[in-house]
């Protein structure tokens, strides 16, 4: 059965002139092989989507392939058809905004990449929606404002990074571990 999340995708590819092969390859197919970060196809490098599925037929993750290597959409859906990750690719890197959701309704994380690398936000949520994480990156490093908060609300974490130096208060432990307590990722 097809949830209207996975509908959705169909119509966006549909409109964004991607088209899709007459033939998904599914990963795990006969023919298609991983080779290092490659999908690879009878010998020739393979392009078009490429789809794994849960048990019950339906889609688990949909991810654009150009050239043998992962190039433009990655999203994957939970197994009721709900989206899960959203996330973007350029020559097999990162790029854009990812993001997560937990069970259908709050953000898991948003993180924004650049070539690759971690430039932006790196923000994380717990399932009932408080924040767990707020880092900041610039080309991949830890850059500004970083904190972090138990599942209590408790802020663990709070210092800034200015040319590669931390200031303020990180690396701290609560009196009682955060997974003991019940209030960990």
């Amino acid at each position: 059965m097809i949830s209207a999340a996975q509908c959705l995708f169909v119509i966006c590819v549909s409109l964004s002139g991607t088209k899709p092969p007459s033939v998904f390859m599914t990963h795990g197919q006969t023919g298609v092989d991983r080779v290092g970060h490659l999908l690879n196809n009878t010998g020739q490098f393979y392009s078009g989507w490429l789809y794994t599925f849960w048990d019950d037929e339906s889609i688990r993750r949909a991810t654009y392939i150009e050239m043998g290597q992962r190039a433009g959409l990655d999203v994957s859906w939970t197994p009721a058809g709900g989206l899960s990750d959203l996330r973007f690719y350029k020559a097999n890197r990162r790029v854009g905004k990812h993001m997560g959701w937990w069970s259908e309704c709050c953000l898991r994380y948003l993180t924004e990449y650049r070539n690759g690398l971690k430039a932006g936000r790196d923000w994380a949520w717990y399932e009932d929606g408080t924040p767990s994480k707020q880092q900041h990156y610039k080309d991949g490093r830890e850059y500004g404002r970083q904190q972090a908060w138990t599942l209590a609300g408790k802020l663990y974490a709070n210092y800034t990074v200015v040319d590669g130096r931390r200031f303020g208060l990180f690396g701290s432990r609560p009196c009682s571990s955060i997974m003991e307590s019940g209030s960990g990722p």
